[in-house]
């Protein structure tokens, strides 16, 4: 089975997502996490044997839907101060 250049195993995603939050994730809430975003649609993954250890990593890749969550997301954040100001300031 073929890896993309987008697939990702758990630990590199890990890492990615602890140094986006300053050392704030535990490592036990990956896989759990990892699988309610598979469970929802929003991303897969495929178990490949490895050729040093014998042992299957698995690795995940963002589906479409997932992408479109992220766009959705990002969309809302940059929004978000706007929106604040709006409701702060009562509409004006």
């Amino acid at each position: 089975m073929e890896l993309g250049e987008d697939d990702a195993y758990g630990l590199a995603i890990y890492e990615r997502a602890k140094a986006f939050a300053n050392g704030r994730i535990a490592y036990g809430s990956l896989y759990p996490t990892l699988d309610r975003l598979e469970k929802s649609g929003l991303i897969s993954s495929k178990s490949i044997q490895s050729g040093r250890s014998g042992r299957a990593r698995r690795f995940f890749k963002v589906e479409g839907a997932g992408e479109m969550a992220y766009k959705a997301t990002a969309r809302l954040i940059r929004e978000l101060p706007r929106v604040r100001k709006w409701a702060w300031d009562g509409g004006a």
